[in-house]
């Protein structure tokens, strides 16, 4: 459970796979790619975004929203084509996990780890009206990993930059979640977290969602399920000064934050700050092996998804 701040570094990370620090040492130049971008309905659509979840959520996965965001399902992902890659997903708010459509408030940016933060971005996509993004075709990739960010800069800084970071290579189809985080959300949060009128965004935090890919999913955009019980690690170690857990009821609703939680509830999801870079974090259960993550450092969250089998 949360209580001491510490500071933040640089981020790596490798989602449910070691992937190889030397990525991060080698020089490039990127060049954009071509982008397939579907564009969607305006407005924030959180209404019909959480009706498309509730649908998803059903026994069966049917019904659909007024959107016409029939239980989440996913769009095709097209083969890159040449020697890029597609990269192609859900763009989904992580207070609620309901669908952010299109309209031109969200942009969703890749970059090599080496040209992150500050180098040029590969390529960019928008979502369409339920929350669908595809980048096909996009070259300069080193392979080794790639960096997704979220924001609404200069549409009214509703959102707060969040970046996740996936294994990819030349030629392939890259499926990932490309979560938000509100403004809203983020200092409700670090209210509820006591963090003394700092925002886990300003502070840097890594977000951690643990999912046992051995239980078949509940949810179509996920490859397993949301573990409860699990403790955030540095090193294998419990963080219980620095860590942050959530009492909501539901897999998919990241509302109420408990500094008195000691580990992950019906959501899986944790936030840790303070995290050092080059260090691995993970999740502690006892009978689950969970993917890892690295450090992150201030002004960004991070949200990981990490996959693992529990006995």
């Amino acid at each position: 459970m949360g209580g001491g701040l510490s500071g933040g570094g640089m981020v790596v990370v490798a989602r449910g796979v070691a992937c190889a620090l030397a990525v991060w040492s080698v020089a490039c130049d990127a060049t954009a790619g071509d982008v397939l971008t579907a564009l969607g309905d305006a407005g924030d659509g959180r209404a019909d975004a959480r009706a498309a979840v509730d649908a998803a959520a059903t026994p069966d996965g049917g019904g659909a929203d007024a959107g016409g965001c029939a239980a989440m399902v996913d769009g095709p992902c097209p083969a890159p084509g040449g020697v890029g890659i597609t990269v192609c997903g859900r763009v989904l708010d992580v207070e609620d996990t309901s669908i952010v459509p299109g309209g031109g408030t969200v942009t969703v940016r890749f970059f090599n780890a080496v040209d992150f933060p500050g180098g040029p971005s590969l390529a960019e996509a928008t979502p369409d009206a339920c929350g669908w993004f595809v980048a096909q075709g996009v070259t300069g990739l080193i392979p080794g990993l790639l960096v997704l960010t979220t924001d609404d800069a200069g549409a009214g800084d509703v959102y707060e930059p969040v970046l996740t970071i996936v294994p990819a290579s030349t030629g392939s189809a890259v499926r990932v979640n490309a979560y938000t985080l509100r403004a809203d959300t983020d200092r409700a949060w670090s209210a509820a977290a006591g963090l003394g009128g700092a925002t886990f965004s300003d502070m840097g935090a890594l977000a951690l969602i643990f999912l046992d890919a051995s239980q078949p999913p509940l949810f179509p955009f996920l490859s397993g399920r949301p573990a409860a019980g699990v403790t955030i690690t540095e090193g294998g170690t419990p963080q219980p000064g620095d860590d942050y857990y959530f009492a909501d009821g539901g897999p998919l609703s990241r509302s109420v934050l408990s500094p008195a939680a000691g580990a992950t509830g019906a959501n899986g999801s944790g936030l840790l700050i303070g995290t050092q870079p080059l260090q691995e974090y993970g999740g502690q259960r006892a009978g689950c092996t969970f993917g890892t993550a690295k450090g992150v450092g201030p002004g960004v969250v991070q949200i990981q998804e990490l996959y693992g089998t529990c006995n």
